[in-house]
């Protein structure tokens, strides 16, 4: 382990790896939402759709309490450079797909789930190695723009791809774009090793994933945003199945539509992500708040009788999906401890990404039997439900630190 990062240096280098880090989130979610298409484009079945996805996030599942402990006890910013290269190599193998014509169902499938391996083994290393990176003092502001960083582009990056896939008709340019934010990351992660990173490894001892599991359930602050998170990412998470189906089906649209759609909530989402980061509240009350407003708001996408009604919808969505991840993701940061972020981290990831191979499949049946709209009203029913109960078991003042900037 390494001495600390000295003060100036260490903000500079936390704002290479944050540009880094979007560029790379957003290029993450740009190849989720055109694999989507991909996939509706073969088969022309939300069941495809949701048993893709779930291939994807399915290795977030099973491997992620192991890559959490993998970024514990390894150097994180080598296990990111090496998950960056590996993930543009999935990428680009599919552009490469899609471009001469060779893309079908079975490789979909297939590089969907070594995809999701390297992503299972990235992500709780890219979330753990912002405290490294960031003076304490500064540490409640850089938990806040790393949340906004991954949380943004869980928004941005589908509009991105649906203006791609409306500009050209088809996804090759989506997949060697995602391929070429992996790459930037990977630059930008080089460019850190011009100073020493403390690599916060823990000692290798048995039962440490188990030690990890427990240390999360037994910290409240801890223990709330992910048992909600769990619930709200199931069934309230599964844009990039949902949205696909409601521009095709519901509004008999194509390509643009989605890109309208998906612009919408990238704008949303860029809007409430520039407030929570300057005044962001943590805690259980403050994650109920939210989460009752971002209820609201899927009930609109889910109510909205004509296109142009559902767009204005997507964009508060998108908003309050941020906003409500990022506190979430803020809380979870400021209660972890040095030696516990990486599993606490991974435990983030598989709530937020792990839910996609449940709540994937539930979505594209429902979308199948019914309508895309029902998706939306069942989410909506189900993070009231959270911010409900959060709300009421929740003392009156109890919103946590505030932070302001």
């Amino acid at each position: 382990m390494t001495g600390p990062v000295p003060s100036g240096k260490a903000w500079t280098w936390l704002w290479i790896y944050l540009v880094g880090h979007a560029v790379s989130t957003t290029g993450f979610w740009t190849h989720t939402t055109a694999f989507a298409w991909l996939v509706l484009t073969l088969s022309g079945d939300g069941r495809a759709i949701g048993a893709a996805i779930a291939l994807q996030f399915l290795p977030a599942l099973l491997l992620g309490p192991a890559a959490g402990l993998l970024a514990d006890r390894l150097p994180k910013r080598r296990v990111l450079m090496a998950a960056q290269v590996a993930g543009a190599v999935c990428t680009g193998s599919l552009g490469w797909a899609t471009a001469t014509g060779n893309a079908s169902l079975p490789l979909a499938f297939c590089l969907a789930f070594v995809f999701g391996c390297v992503t299972a083994v990235e992500n709780p290393a890219r979330m753990s190695l912002v405290p490294e990176l960031a003076d304490e003092e500064k540490l409640p502001r850089s938990y806040s723009l790393n949340a906004l960083a991954f949380n943004s582009a869980r928004v941005i990056g589908p509009a991105l791809a649906g203006a791609l896939i409306a500009a050209s008709g088809e996804t090759t340019g989506c997949f060697a774009v995602a391929a070429g934010t992996r790459l930037f990351m990977a630059v930008a992660l080089r460019a850190i090793t011009l100073v020493e990173v403390s690599s916060g490894r823990a000692d290798s001892q048995p039962g440490e994933i188990r030690a990890g599991v427990r240390y999360a359930w037994r910290t409240p602050a801890i223990r709330w945003p992910l048992v909600s998170m769990a619930v709200i990412s199931v069934l309230a998470y599964q844009h990039q199945v949902l949205l696909p189906l409601l521009a095709q089906r519901t509004f008999d649209g194509d390509a643009a539509t989605l890109g309208m759609m998906t612009a919408a909530m990238g704008l949303g989402a860029i809007a409430g992500g520039l407030v929570g980061t300057r005044v962001l509240r943590t805690g259980r009350r403050a994650i109920a708040v939210r989460a009752v407003f971002m209820g609201l708001a899927l009930a609109l996408c889910a109510a909205a009788p004509t296109l142009p009604l559902a767009v204005a919808a997507l964009a508060v969505l998108g908003a309050m999906t941020t906003v409500l991840a990022t506190t979430a993701m803020s809380t979870i940061q400021a209660a972890s401890e040095p030696g516990m972020r990486g599993r606490v981290a991974a435990l983030w990831f598989v709530v937020m990404l792990g839910s996609a191979p449940i709540g994937g499949p539930i979505m594209g049946v429902l979308a199948e039997l019914a309508d895309p709209r029902w998706g939306f009203g069942l989410g909506a029913a189900a993070v009231l439900l959270v911010g409900v109960v959060g709300i009421a078991t929740s003392r009156p003042g109890g919103n946590g630190r505030r932070n302001e900037k």
